[in-house]
């Protein structure tokens, strides 16, 4: 049964009936592309403002099964796999904003993934491939502007648009393997500790390239180290490099309480090199839309760990300004002020630390070995955020009641015997009881901080002293019920359901590891394929400096005529 706006080619292509589609078209009949939830255009779209129709809603997802029917797809788009990307990627987009169809849109975006990937099939031979991943992408396409890739086009917006099934295709993998290694062949067959003694030594060739780049390029070296393969091996070897020279500045700084940055001579490489990973993370930021950019995770984590480091360097900057105004640099650490610049950028170093090695995932990515195991740890780590944000509305909830109940007795003192016995400080505010309450999840909060201690009353009647005990023993009972109910709700109904939903995500991520682990290093290979960027940090800062001496002399020139002819203009 069809609908009654239906038409005759909308049948058809329900059917997936080739000939009679074909023959309609012939006729002139098409099926016009349906308008997302997202669009409000005034021709058909414009009610949408105030509130849509299940009709509505249903009309929708069967124009999409027309609209993206193989036999239309075929026979109306003059490049096939460019229409399944950006259809599929708008079927995407459709069941994150109507939930109620979620299964529905999904289904139907793998289903006209499927003929892409049958599309590649196809391809012969490796040339017909590499023709296929080089082909450009429309000049009026939405996703034009926002690629910008110069080689492998078609594959870049493949990875954009997360298809993974084409992506990890052999015959893809294949072609871009291929241009990835680019007359390196012989470095698939080299063992693991081979391919380390390759990477030690260039880390002593790495400032010997640098110059031959910029004095020669033209040398066959050179142009074979201009190789992606070669660029990922400089950029690897220079961030090794890199942590090298964090940890002997570690290993080096036995400052204890003097105020200011630390002083062991390597703080000026560090810096190089930071200002070198930030001049390629703006590179690529100008580069590539911002809203690209910022999808790549590890440019997220580059961010963070540049972040860290600058502004270290900026409380660095601060702690000597204020040495050098108001002294006390040998001040004993504690008597320091607690936001001390020096004791800030000491937090943001740390924490840079931790990032700057951890950034050796990124590299170990590309290894068959180690690559599944870290995307399972990445997408655990979504599956944990999720629950944390749970975890915390519930740790609020109950630290607003046990607060709301407690705090009058918090932090009481009272003596009996000779004996003084304090009350718990935890519940006289939210954030303290938050922190109890979390670490009451490890064992490190006993059931005593919740006890009321009683009101001690002393009275003389008749020379006789008397001692009345005032216990509020209602409210300590409720107290105790309140923290059972958070062990219960929080640690053995959330905590075990944390383990059975991160087993679930294991299992689930253990079956299809294998194309996870080839989607990511396509995007690392992706990114190393492209153009540029031949000289890792701190070296690409050379290429820069060289172009600020060619043009700071014009500069000037310029400047100085300026301020002449201004100068001769007053004067006449």
């Amino acid at each position: 049964e069809f609908d009654s706006d239906s038409t005759p080619i909308m049948m058809a292509a329900l059917d997936n009936n080739y000939e009679m589609v074909k023959a309609l078209m012939d006729l002139g009949m098409s099926i016009p592309k349906p308008h997302p939830p997202t669009c409000f255009c005034t021709e058909e779209c414009h009610d949408k403002i105030f509130g849509e129709s299940l009709d509505d809603a249903k009309d929708r997802l069967r124009a999409y099964k027309a609209y993206t029917s193989p036999a239309y797809i075929l026979l109306a788009f003059d490049d096939p796999i460019l229409a399944i990307f950006n259809v599929s990627n708008e079927l995407h987009d459709c069941a994150e904003m109507e939930k109620e169809f979620r299964s529905e849109y999904e289904d139907l975006a793998d289903r006209v993934s499927e003929v892409a990937v049958r599309l590649l099939e196809y391809c012969n031979d490796t040339d017909e491939v590499y023709l296929l991943l080089k082909r450009k992408t429309a000049p009026d396409d939405p996703m034009a502007e926002q690629l910008k890739a110069k080689v492998f086009c078609r594959f870049a917006m493949a990875i954009e648009c997360k298809q993974r099934k084409f992506v990890v295709h052999p015959n893809c993998q294949q072609v871009i393997r291929g241009a990835w290694l680019e007359g390196s062949q012989a470095w698939r067959t080299k063992s693991a500790f081979a391919k380390c003694c390759h990477l030690l030594g260039r880390i002593f060739f790495m400032p010997i390239f640098a110059v031959l780049f910029l004095v020669s390029p033209n040398l066959s070296l050179v142009k074979e180290w201009q190789t992606p393969l070669h660029k990922f091996i400089s950029f690897a070897a220079s961030y090794m490099t890199f942590l090298v020279i964090l940890h002997i500045q570690y290993e080096m700084d036995f400052r204890d309480n003097t105020r200011g940055p630390p002083n062991t001579g390597l703080e000026w490489f560090i810096v190089a090199y930071v200002l070198g990973y930030c001049l390629r993370s703006l590179d690529e930021l100008l580069y590539y839309e911002a809203r690209h950019f910022f999808r790549q995770k590890w440019n997220l984590f580059d961010l963070s760990m540049e972040f860290c480091f600058l502004s270290s360097f900026v409380c660095w900057a601060i702690s000597l300004a204020d040495i050098y105004l108001h002294g006390n640099i040998d001040l004993p650490r504690d008597y320091w002020k607690s936001y001390d610049a020096t004791l800030i950028g000491e937090i943001f170093y740390s924490y840079a630390f931790v990032l700057a090695f951890a950034k050796l995932l990124y590299f170990l990515s590309t290894s068959s070995d180690i690559g599944p195991m870290q995307v399972g740890l990445c997408r655990q780590f979504n599956c944990i955020f999720c629950f944390i944000i749970m975890f915390v509305l519930i740790m609020f909830a109950f630290s607003a009641g046990l607060v709301q109940l407690l705090h009058h007795y918090s932090n009481k003192t009272i003596v009996i015997d000779g004996r003084e016995l304090r009350s718990s400080p935890m519940f006289r505010s939210t954030v303290p009881a938050m922190l109890g309450l979390f670490w009451a999840i490890f064992g490190y909060s006993p059931p005593t901080d919740v006890a009321i201690l009683p009101t001690i009353n002393k009275f003389t009647v008749d020379n006789s002293t008397y001692t009345l005990y005032n216990h509020h023993i209602v409210t300590e009972v409720f107290g105790h019920a309140m923290f059972l109910i958070y062990y219960v709700i929080g640690i053995v109904i959330m905590i075990n359901m944390l383990i059975a939903i991160m087993s679930d995500v294991f299992q689930r991520i253990t079956e299809s590891a294998d194309v996870e682990w080839k989607f990511g290093r396509s995007r690392i290979w992706m990114r190393h394929l492209q153009p540029g960027y031949v000289l890792p940090p701190p070296y690409n800062l050379l290429p820069n400096l060289r172009s600020a001496i060619h043009w700071l002399p014009k500069l000037i020139k310029c400047s100085y005529n300026v301020v002449v002819s201004d100068l001769i203009e007053k004067c006449l």
